[in-house]
């Protein structure tokens, strides 16, 4: 990559538009680059870093610190490089976010950052990131990586020369990007961490389980210390062994003890069953006897009591009084038939009133309506005149109207008729013109052909010899021929366009006069009917509106009268079914007075019967004869369960009897086949039994929970000894895998993984450096990465020292003196900027920016400094040197001056 030209716009120190021309440095390898301090010097290689990648080469500036504080506030801030690069051009303009007055008022807006990538091929890249990684295609490298190759910064690279391991990895971790190594023994050295925290976890464990073994305390304390320590679980494996047996041989003995003790409560139990058995049937004897004589007087009670004849009599009684009731139910039967028929007469004798009422009602309505239709009737011979007035005068509106229409429409066809005309005589007059045109045109023609016929001939005429037209023998005034010449198929299209338009012009002649005499007949036409109609000068359209309107009121006042008219008819035709039906609501007036006489009539008979047939009877109502009968048979209803009930005791006291007298003498034949016994001591000695059980019963299940404990253990310790033993081996070899990519293998250099791979880099980049170093000290020093580490407590294998082969000596590379340093230093950054480029790629940047510490030379070093660099040119590389050595400048004939002025920022200038 070679800029050719650079241009910065309030970027910077550079408040104006700044361009620098890199064509014009061309033929030169070096070139200087100096100016007062603050110019803008550095700004050059900052402006071309941002261009092609969007950051400065320190990436420290933001885009609002990279706008010039000197420029007006309407200026824009861009960077746009013009650069070739495998003989290609490309072009890039970016502009930086930073913020900048509105245009349409006071207020700040933050103008957003842009990119234009220009390719060859003519397609342009608009967007940032799709910009940035385009260029990271072309050159083949990132923003770091030509930081790195391209800009050579003294301080940093002397930084680099006097670090320590440490340091210097964190620079080439950045620069190779060796962090997939540190995660990778970072990595290592967690899972080393984890795998001793899974053995710490199955040891302690291992020692809970061991607290939880019932054993000598010193013994167990002596178990647990070996078991922290991952030893001596056998000792407590074969105690837990034997402990379990013993205790498995003693559970057996004390089960057959208890089963023989369970015997001996069975036979107690089934003792104490038998007395008191013997008890109960004693205490059941005498109950039975005693409930015997109860039961006994109780019989001889009923019996009597069924031999007295009171309650029959009292039944006898009630029957004779419910036989009586029942013959008189047919007489209140009689009574509620008669009341509810004169009830039913009475509702009849209103409901005749009420429709006699009604009918009356209706008459009289009738009557009256029958009177409006006669008068009605008398109206509607002067309604049906006026109906027919009406019809007349709007037949004779409508007719009207049609013939202002059918005129109106005639106005429109004369309209446009007369449209017409006039567009056909626009028609004509236009043909004519053009066929007096083209008629003139093939006139002309026709004359300047003859004229060209007459110019050849005269061309062969000759002085002496006759004319083939007139015969004359001499030629004074011959036709010349004109210079502009015609043919003769010109002529005869100009004859044929001339032709055709003149038929054109005959037939738009005719077409105008047929449109002419159409429009005259309808005018005429027009105003025959106009007069005909008797109209004043108005607007015909307005004329048609208005009759309308007027024909729409008359014809709303017509059907109006149409249906007045109608209605008329229809009373006309309902008149004598009225009269009609007025006399048939009077006959049906007449007939229900004679209906409501005999229902008067009907009603007092009956309310006489009824009267006979209440002195009849006992009881006032039917209701009250009925509550005596149902007295009744409740009353004998109870009197035969009284009976009944005295007989069930009866039965049921002497079953009971002969019950208790039969389980009587079972219970005294039992008695004799019980064992007699006191079940209060019997009870006793059970009880003491059971107590014993319990005690045994625990006993025995302290040893079954201690043997289930014993073995679980023993089953937890085993299997947990086993998983210990994989743990503790894994753990082994990821401690020996740990310590040597993390480098800290006892007895040897500290050396990680990611130190132990940039060394092979930084190897790289000494072998590289010392091909110049070696020119530039005169073969004197060589860089040497330190083998041997002295300090084997700290991290080692990036040491730099210095080869003296003047003195055969390897020393610090500290103890170089400041011009041996920037050698060095300069030499170190070649030889990194050449390794970094052989990792992209083997990609080529044929620019290179040195900055700073030449003014720390001799003579004699500054030369060879300057012919180290002049070596760089190899594949047109030029190296532009920032610098303010006096001895640069004198040196080196091409210069780029940067001037710095407080006011308007700086500027530069080429020498």
């Amino acid at each position: 990559m070679k800029p050719q030209t650079l241009i910065m716009c309030a970027f910077g120190p550079y408040a104006q538009e700044t361009t620098l021309d890199f064509t014009k440095l061309q033929d030169c390898a070096l070139y200087l680059i100096s100016g007062d301090t603050g110019a803008g010097k550095t700004s050059i290689f900052d402006a071309i870093a941002f261009a092609l990648y969007g950051e400065t080469s320190g990436k420290q500036r933001a885009g609002e610190m990279l706008r010039c504080q000197y420029a007006d506030v309407r200026t824009e801030t861009y960077v746009d490089l013009r650069f070739v690069h495998q003989d290609r051009l490309y072009r890039i303009k970016r502009t930086p976010e930073y913020t900048r007055p509105s245009k349409r008022s006071d207020a700040l807006i933050v103008q957003k950052a842009s990119v234009e990538l220009y390719l060859p091929d003519g397609s342009v890249i608009v967007k940032n990131k799709e910009a940035t990684k385009q260029i990271e295609t072309i050159l083949g490298v990132n923003s770091s990586q030509f930081s790195h190759i391209a800009m050579i910064a003294q301080g940093d690279f002397l930084k680099l020369l006097l670090a320590s391991t440490e340091e210097r990895k964190q620079i080439f971790r950045k620069i190779f990007h060796s962090d997939v190594y540190l995660e990778v023994q970072n990595r290592i050295k967690q899972d080393y961490l984890m795998q001793q925290s899974d053995v710490r976890r199955i040891r302690n464990a291992i020692v809970q389980d061991m607290q939880a073994i019932e054993a000598d305390e010193t013994i167990l304390e002596e178990w647990i210390r070996q078991a922290q320590e991952g030893i001596g679980m056998e000792t407590a494996l074969a105690y837990l062994e034997e402990q379990i047996g013993q205790d498995q041989h003693a559970l057996q003995t004390q089960k057959k003890q208890r089963e023989d003790h369970r015997q001996m409560q069975d036979h107690l139990r089934k003792q104490l069953e038998e007395a008191e058995r013997h008890q109960a049937l004693q205490e059941e004897k005498q109950r039975l006897e005693e409930q015997l004589a109860v039961w006994k007087e109780e019989l001889e009670a009923i019996e009597k009591q069924l031999a007295d004849n009171k309650l029959q009599n009292e039944r006898d009684q009630l029957l004779l009084k419910k036989q009586a009731l029942e013959s008189a139910k047919s007489d209140y039967e009689k009574l509620a038939h008669l009341e509810r028929e004169t009830a039913a007469v009475a509702l009849s004798q209103k409901q005749e009133e009420a429709r006699l009422q009604e009918y009356r009602q209706a008459f009289f309505k009738a009557q009256e309506h029958y009177e409006q239709m006669q008068k009605q009737e008398r109206e509607s011979e002067d309604a049906a005149l006026l109906l027919l007035t009406q019809e007349q005068r709007l037949k004779e509106q409508k007719q009207r109207f049609q013939q202002l229409e059918e005129l109106h429409t005639l106005e429109k066809e004369l309209m446009q008729a007369k449209k017409i005309y006039v567009r056909e005589q626009e028609t004509y007059v236009m043909i004519a013109k053009r066929s007096e045109t083209a008629q003139q045109a093939y006139q002309q023609a026709s004359k300047a052909l003859l004229d060209e016929q007459a110019g050849l001939l005269a061309q062969t005429l000759m002085e002496g010899k006759p004319c083939p037209v007139c015969g004359s023998l001499h030629h004074p005034k011959p036709a010349a021929r004109k210079q502009e010449s015609i043919d003769e198929n010109t002529v005869q299209k100009l004859r044929e366009e001339s032709l055709r338009l003149e038929e054109q012009m005959v037939t738009a002649s005719h077409q105008a006069g047929s449109a002419k005499s159409k429009a005259e007949q309808l005018q005429e036409h027009y105003e025959k009917a106009y007069r005909a109609l008797s109209l004043a000068k108005t607007d015909l359209q307005k004329a048609c509106d208005a009759l309308r309107a007027h024909i729409d009121q008359e014809q709303t006042h017509y059907e109006a009268l149409k249906q007045e008219a109608q209605l008329q008819k229809q009373r006309r035709e309902e008149l004598p079914l009225q009269e009609q039906k007025a006399k048939q609501l009077q006959e049906q007036v007449r007939q229900q007075e004679m209906n409501l006489f005999q229902s008067q009539s009907s009603y007092q008979k009956q309310t006489q019967a009824l009267a006979e047939q209440r002195s009849k009877l006992q009881y006032a109502s039917e209701q009250e004869a009925r509550f005596a009968y149902e007295a009744c048979i409740k009353e004998m209803q109870e009197l035969e369960h009284m009976l009944i009930t005295v007989k069930k005791q009866q039965e049921s006291k002497q079953n009971a009897y002969f019950q208790a007298q039969g389980r009587l003498e079972t219970v005294a034949r039992q008695l004799h086949t019980f064992t007699h016994g006191d079940p209060v001591r019997l009870k006793e000695k059970l009880t003491a039994a059971k107590t014993q059980e319990e005690i045994m019963e625990q006993a025995e299940q302290r040893l079954f929970v201690r043997i289930t404990a014993h073995r679980k253990i023993y089953d937890n310790i085993k299997k947990r000894r086993q998983a210990l033993s994989k743990s503790e081996e894994r753990l082994t070899w990821l401690k020996d895998l740990s310590d040597t990519a993390n480098g800290m293998l006892s007895g040897k250099a500290k050396i990680m993984l990611e130190t132990y791979v940039l060394m092979n880099y930084f190897d790289r980049i000494l072998a590289h450096a010392n091909l110049r170093f070696m020119m530039m000290s005169k073969g004197q020093y060589e860089l040497q990465r330190r083998q041997e580490t002295v300090d084997h407590r700290a991290q080692s294998g990036l040491e730099l020292d210095v080869l003296d082969h003047y003195s055969g000596t390897l020393r610090n590379v500290k103890t170089l003196s400041g011009g041996e340093s920037f050698q060095a230093s300069l030499a170190l950054a070649l030889g990194l900027a050449d390794e970094i480029q052989q990792q992209a790629g083997g990609i080529h940047l044929d620019t290179m920016f040195i900055d700073e510490g030449f003014g720390s030379l001799d003579e004699d070093a500054l030369e060879q400094a300057i012919l180290t660099l002049e070596a760089l040119r190899e594949g047109n590389r030029q190296v532009g040197i920032i610098s303010h050595v006096a001895e640069l400048k004198q040196r080196i004939d091409r210069q780029i001056l940067v001037i710095k002025d407080k006011q308007k920022g700086s500027r530069i200038k080429l020498l």
